[in-house]
């Protein structure tokens, strides 16, 4: 396979200090390479070094090769005119932030264009068929567009100039698992028909382990590991590697606890003397702690023991003083034990919930009914549209319901009945508020200011009372929804609902953090909705789970038995399109058609 890109020694550095550095990567014509890693691993800084797109007062070096082009990076965007947006394009993970709101879709694309077809319609509908979209939607806005057609529309615009290589930032991470098989499907056609090079960045395990030729895997700025597709998750060798292996929760069994890494990405600059994961890697010693080890061929065992053959002329490298040795370095999963099934108190009854946001478009509830016990973790799941977030919306008045009733065994206020906890924290969160004033307006607002202190809420999600002097901006994601939790919880609320509240995260982070939601569940006596569209997250922290779908639920029940013998073929369908875990079923979305507005 010829190497098309070429990236060698690519450092990025800020006005702190080093981001990124001793970069190197290829990627050849056809081939998928996946970099993975948490956020502030630096994955994302480096693609936007490769295309010139880096923030005010962030320069980059090294040497960038396309084909026969070679190109210093520390001649800045100027060094790439000519390769940025023609021959190398960057695919981002929100089209809102790639399109404009302002601007039909067809008039964006033809943008991208080359200069002698930018005024064909044809062309336009041409680059619109070829992302399985209809000609129409060159005449809409993006607003009026699903999330997977939005998507479809920044693919065909990051497309039009027929680029050699394709970058994609996280393309398909802020959709549900069949919209984002559909996208990645559609992506891998395109490459193979054009031969076109892809660098996927990505902290999805599944669709790594799935879609990628090679995976690197990068932590606090470097290069930890690479090697063959999911030989690199099925038999790691850095410690880092193993750890978000095991971080992500199975699909097929509910497990005890799920396992996490302690701790969260340093920041590259700060790392002065060592390998950068030793302050959380388990199997550490003095050499670690004081000596950055190279990125190279592990001295112990076979790099493809229990794996996949070696892609040719790429070897697993490691980073790593002490390797783990392939034939031992497998997942331990521990089983959790039977729990008492007897039925909770009743807290909660919703009957017959009705919705319509207008008069000429279908219910977004359509006679929904579901029940919720106290103390009792019930899950919602289903795709984008499914109805979930609104159902959520109507629990804590948010909106009002057309039809139907939501029925309270409790008398407590409504702030005490249930508080909810969103998707991002970082836009749930005032940004100019510190964390010891957020929460403290929480506790007042909750009417619970002479029950509970901010040091009991931090202490509840496992955060130090010095945060009570820092915002937002100054926090990871996962300590960010840690905050977010603390504030739902000031109220002390009886039931506690969770719209997405991990699907946003690493896969670390998020099992640090439903690790945190079961201890909480435990400790508090809270019930819990927990809404999601992964099915392997449900199965871990629901005792009953509903499946939704265009408003309604299609399927209720028991979550093991369910999970493990779904009897509607929605579900069945969501099981085949999970990534990196498909199931046999056989089943497709069918109706579940992203392609209509």
């Amino acid at each position: 396979m010829s190497q098309l890109l070429r990236v060698t020694d690519l450092r990025v550095n800020g006005p702190a200090g080093t981001i990124v550095s001793q970069m190197d990567l290829d990627v050849g014509a056809g081939e998928t390479v996946a970099l993975v890693g948490e956020s502030g691993s630096g994955k994302s800084m480096t693609a936007k070094a490769v295309t010139g797109l880096l923030p005010r007062g962030v320069v980059a070096a090294g040497t960038l090769g396309l084909g026969d082009t070679t190109v210093e990076l520390a001649g800045g965007p100027a060094a790439l005119t000519g390769l940025r947006g023609r021959r190398i394009s960057l695919l981002l993970q929100n089209p809102f932030t790639s399109l404009s709101p302002v601007h039909r879709c067809g008039r964006q694309i033809a943008a991208a264009l080359p200069v002698e077809l930018r005024r064909s319609d044809a062309e336009v509908a041409r680059r619109l068929e070829e992302v399985d979209l209809p000609a129409r939607v060159a005449r809409q806005y993006p607003f009026e567009l699903s999330g997977g057609m939005r998507q479809r529309v920044a693919l065909a615009a990051s497309l039009a100039s027929d680029p050699e290589v394709l970058i994609g930032d996280e393309p398909t991470t802020a959709l549900d698992v069949t919209t984002q098989r559909e996208v990645l499907d559609l992506l891998a056609r395109i490459q193979r028909e054009r031969g076109m090079a892809l660098l996927l960045i990505t902290h999805d395990l599944g669709v790594a382990r799935e879609r990628a030729d090679r995976i690197l895997v990068m932590y606090a700025g470097r290069l930890v590991e690479s090697g063959a597709g999911d030989a690199i998750l099925t038999s790691p060798r850095h410690p880092y590697t193993a750890g978000l292996r095991d971080s992500d929760p199975p699909l097929d069994r509910r497990v005890d606890r799920l396992s996490a890494v302690p701790g969260s990405v340093p920041r590259p600059w700060e790392v002065v003397a060592g390998c950068a994961f030793a302050p959380r890697c388990a199997f550490a010693d003095d050499r670690c702690r004081h000596e950055a080890p190279p990125l190279e061929s592990p001295s112990v065992g076979s790099p493809s023991v229990g794996a996949n053959p070696t892609v040719p002329d790429h070897p697993t490298l490691v980073a790593c003083w002490r390797p783990l040795d392939p034939a031992t370095a497998v997942t331990v999963v521990v089983a959790a034990a039977a729990r008492d099934q007897q039925a909770p108190m009743p807290l909660l009854s919703i009957t017959g919930l009705t919705k319509r946001f207008s008069s000429d478009a279908p219910p977004a509830l359509d006679d929904v009914s579901i029940t919720v016990g106290a103390g009792e973790s019930v899950g919602i799941v289903g795709e984008s549209g499914s109805g979930k977030t609104t159902l959520a919306r109507c629990l804590v008045g948010l909106e009002r319901a057309d039809a139907g009733t939501i029925d309270w065994t409790s008398s407590l206020p409504t702030a005490r009945r249930a508080q909810i906890v969103f998707q991002d924290p970082t836009s749930a969160l005032n940004p100019s508020m510190t964390i010891g004033a957020a929460l403290s307006e929480a506790l007042r607002a909750g009417g619970q200011h002479e029950a509970r202190s901010v040091a009991d809420l931090l202490a509840l999600v496992g955060l130090p009372l010095s945060y009570t002097r820092r915002r937002p901006a100054s926090l990871s994601g996962g300590e960010q929804q840690r905050v977010a939790i603390a504030r739902a919880l000031a109220p002390a609320p009886q039931l506690l609902i969770c719209d997405e509240a991990v699907s946003s995260l690493d896969v670390s982070v998020q099992a640090q953090i439903l690790n945190l939601l079961a201890d909480l569940l435990d400790e508090l006596g809270l019930a819990l909705l927990f809404i999601t569209h992964d099915l392997a997250v449900v199965r871990q922290v629901a005792r009953r789970v509903y499946v939704m779908r265009d408003g309604r639920v299609v399927e209720s029940g028991e979550t093991e038995a369910l999970l493990t013998a779904p009897s509607h073929a929605y579900t069945r369908a969501l099981f085949a399109s999970v990534p990196g875990r498909r199931g046999d079923q056989g089943a497709t979305a069918g109706g579940a058609d992203d392609r209509s507005s």
